[in-house]
């Protein structure tokens, strides 16, 4: 039986959609990801709508939509919190304990090719974690668009280069998808060449939203500098 493994570790946009026409998918993830696969992109009908997506107002899909995503953000958390995480990640000797936190554990964070979807405190909490997270999603034919979950999407975790599809019905304003466990099917894969140096690239990232190189926490050390241009160019 067939496979579809290998299309979940590829660039969708080198992928010649004639060339697994005849594939079928071996779940129901795969399925759905053949068969979006094989519709159009997203306003390819419309390039200059394609080129500056902000100009299109509010509207649906109107057929299953397969992007591969390029970035995932939580926006939820404040940029220096992740950064500071990211740093404790990479070197130990940047971890720095929450005292305040006194009845719960020091939070981690697992970023080394993937970011946590379901949030990242596992205490128990009165409310289920409601976290927003900006996805950069990209279509076979190169253009790339933005997306936000409007509800907790239980993905679990997604990496740079994971396929998804979008359902017909999603609601598409200003570039922006808004995704809900309902319309949104995680086909998983990767692509593993983006995400070598994950965690060094979301600090340089990270950094130039935040304006440029933040000091070390606890180390005294002042990274070299790097400008927002730069960082913004990962």
């Amino acid at each position: 039986m067939s496979s579809f493994s290998p299309l979940l570790m590829q660039d969708i946009t080198q992928v010649d959609p004639q060339s697994i026409a005849q594939q079928r998918g071996n779940t129901p993830a795969e399925t759905a990801m053949l068969a979006a696969f094989a519709n159009a992109p997203w306003l390819a009908d419309d390039p200059a709508a394609a080129r500056d997506p902000t100009t299109v107002k509010l509207c649906r899909a109107d057929r299953d939509l397969l992007f591969q995503v390029l970035m995932v953000e939580n926006v939820s958390r404040a940029k220096q919190a992740q950064l500071e995480s990211l740093r404790a990640k990479i070197d130990p000797r940047h971890h720095r304990v929450d005292t305040l936190r006194q009845s719960k554990a020091p939070r981690t964070f697992d970023m080394v090719s993937h970011i946590d979807m379901d949030g990242e405190d596992t205490a128990s909490d009165a409310s289920p974690r409601t976290d927003v997270f900006k996805l950069t999603l990209q279509t076979r034919s190169g253009d790339i668009f933005f997306a936000i979950n409007t509800e907790p999407l239980g993905w679990g975790s997604c990496r740079w280069g994971a396929k998804i599809v979008v359902r017909k019905g999603a609601i598409f304003s200003r570039g922006v998808f808004c995704l809900t466990p309902a319309n949104t099917v995680m086909c998983s894969g990767s692509m593993p060449a983006w995400n070598v140096g994950h965690e060094h690239r979301m600090v340089m990232y990270l950094e130039g939203k935040l304006g440029g190189p933040q000091e070390a926490q606890g180390t005294g050390a002042n990274p070299r500098k790097r400008t927002a241009a730069q960082a913004d160019g990962l």
